[in-house]
């Protein structure tokens, strides 16, 4: 099975990294990282984007974290209507984030499945390195009321640089996938 998810891919494909449940793009995420994770590694310029990656999410973490946002985050999620990491938001998380995510080392399972908060919504917030586009763009109210404006101005100057090193990866990832042929 593994082999035929992945083959779909280069049948010119490249909504399926983008489509289907949580669960599907999480084993396609899976099924990449074991069948091509070390190659995609060596590619040229991968190894230093996903060193730059790790310091990015970790500046970005420890502002956030800074903000409160961890805990903030976690308790918005567990009301009834889910707040902001609401179950939807793991919607966001395509298959080649999930895959990215993985090529750091990073621990990608689902934390929660209660219907209501995002499955990688761990105690402390977000258990993603990398997270969706929509997570890195969004500050609720909430958010911006517990801070100053000085620390959302750096909240979004991170996550922008964290987002176009994201984007840089996945661009060389979708390119990789698609056109080389790769030995299974």
């Amino acid at each position: 099975m593994i082999r035929g998810e992945v083959e779909s891919i280069r049948q010119d494909n490249p909504l399926r990294f983008y489509e289907g449940s949580v669960e599907d793009k999480l084993r396609l995420a899976r099924s990449i990282n074991a069948l091509y994770g070390a190659t995609l590694q060596r590619l040229p310029g991968v190894p230093e984007l996903l060193e730059r990656l790790i310091v990015l999410a970790e500046q970005l973490g420890n502002r956030m974290r800074n903000m409160n946002m961890d805990s903030l985050c976690a308790v918005c999620g567990g009301e009834d209507r889910g707040g902001c990491c609401s179950i939807e938001m793991a919607d966001n998380s395509d298959a080649l984030l999930l895959t990215m995510n993985l090529l750091l080392g990073c621990v990608v399972e689902f934390r929660r499945n209660d219907g209501f908060e995002c499955y990688f919504l761990g105690k402390r917030g977000c258990t993603l390195l990398l997270k969706p586009m929509f997570c890195l763009n969004y500050n609720c109210r909430k958010i911006h009321r517990h801070n100053p404006a000085a620390a959302m101005t750096g909240l979004e100057r991170s996550s922008g640089r964290l987002l176009r090193a994201q984007t840089q990866l996945e661009s060389i990832l979708i390119v990789h996938l698609r056109n080389r042929r790769l030995e299974l």
